[in-house]
Parts: C-alpha cells; structure tokens; sequence
C-alpha cells in the first residue's frame, strides 16, 4: 500500500506508536474521548479534529491560558524545513493538511484530566511511508508535567531507562524498534516533547540510521525552547 505511516495509539491525544496501522498520505486525524479513554488514530477526510475547541470556560485559573500556550508551544516552529531536510538529506516540508493541530488545543493527557497540545507533521516526499512527528505538551506545574510524563513511558509500555543528557532536557527516554523505528520523550520544565520517525515500508531513511536522526532533531529542537 502507497500511504505513509500514522501509526499511533492515542492516549488522551498522546500518540503511541504501534508500527502496526496505515492511512492514506497526508490525510489522517485524531478522535478525541473524555479523559483517560484510549480512542485510535484512523485515517480521515484530512478534517480538523472535533478537539480543535475553544478552551472551556471552567478551567482553573492555575491552568495556563490559552495565550500562554500558544506562546509556548510552537511545533512546526520548533526546527526549520532546512536543518530538518539536511538531517534527512532529502527534501522536508510542514504537512499542513494532515497537520491534526499546529495551535493548541486542550485535552487529556496520559495521566492528568487537562493539558495543552500542539502538534506538528512533517513530510518526506522521497520517503512516502515515513512519518516525522512532534507533539507538546504544557502540563500546569512542572510536577504535573513530571506525572505526565511517567504516565506516559508506562501506558506507551516503554521500558528503557530515563537518561539525563545535556541538550535533551530535564530528562529523556530513546526508544527504538526492531525495525528502526523511533521515539524520543522529553521532559522540561512543565513542557513534555514526544518526536517520532518512523517508516513502514521502503524507502525509507536507513533503520541504523534513524535514531541518529531523530536525537539530532530533538536536540534542535530543545535549543529553540
């Protein structure tokens, strides 16, 4: 099948990848559940998402506003097109209509009833079955986002240790598959970084390679926070 890879289980709207489902390129969206439910990423229309919403009028006053988190969670923005095409070394562009929300929006997350997340999609013409993908998170407190980002490394059943690296946050985990496939989560602050690269099928960056690849993506990415 000609599609590139979508391949999350979604936690709250926290992707996880599973290597296991496809959907057609460019096109695919998030379908959001009341808090702690488990729904799946499927493919779609290439519509925005139903969480895309207004915030909800009875969030705390501790919650970060809408503006703070706009200010602080840039996806898209976070490392240019030119730095992320010659870490591939092929052509990189910003997928803005499989893009299932470059601005925030309020959701659940792995553990906490109500967090901020925006997230960005990049695509690789040359490599049709490959995903690039980065989602943030604004936690309310740095400790909420400490919880957040345990809960995730256990529901996403990922069982290598946290490391503490310069450049990479607070604290991170590397994660990769059998097949290449691979996830970097990063905690700073009250923020938490989840950068997948992943591929489906030939061609595809090489699988020794794509770790290599995506820890220089989030180190770029780290440097512009």
């Amino acid at each position: 099948m000609n599609c590139r890879s979508r391949n999350f289980l979604v936690v709250g709207a926290t992707p996880i990848l599973t290597w296991m489902r496809r959907c057609p390129v460019r096109r695919w969206s998030v379908a959001m559940l009341t808090a702690g439910s488990i729904p799946l990423a499927g493919c779609s229309s290439g519509t925005t998402s139903s969480a895309h919403t207004a915030p909800s009028a009875n969030v705390s006053e501790s919650f970060p506003s809408y503006s703070e988190a706009a200010a602080r969670l840039k996806p898209c923005h976070s490392v240019s097109t030119v730095k992320l095409s010659s870490i591939i070394e092929k052509p990189v562009s910003i997928d803005s209509t499989g893009n299932i929300g470059q601005k925030p929006f309020l959701s659940s997350g792995p553990v906490l009833p109500k967090v901020w997340i925006a997230t960005c999609n990049w695509t690789i013409p040359a490599y049709p079955t490959t995903s690039l993908y980065l989602q943030m998170e604004l936690a309310p407190s740095p400790a909420d986002a400490l919880t957040d980002f345990d809960g995730m490394r256990s529901k996403m059943g990922i069982k290598q240790s946290v490391s503490r690296e310069a450049g990479y946050g607070e604290e991170a985990v590397f994660s990769a598959d059998s097949h290449g496939n691979s996830l970097i989560i990063i905690r700073q602050g009250a923020e938490i970084f989840n950068l997948q690269l992943n591929s489906t099928s030939q061609p595809a960056p090489p699988e020794t390679g794509r770790m290599k690849m995506a820890r220089s993506i989030a180190r770029l990415i780290m440097q512009s926070q």
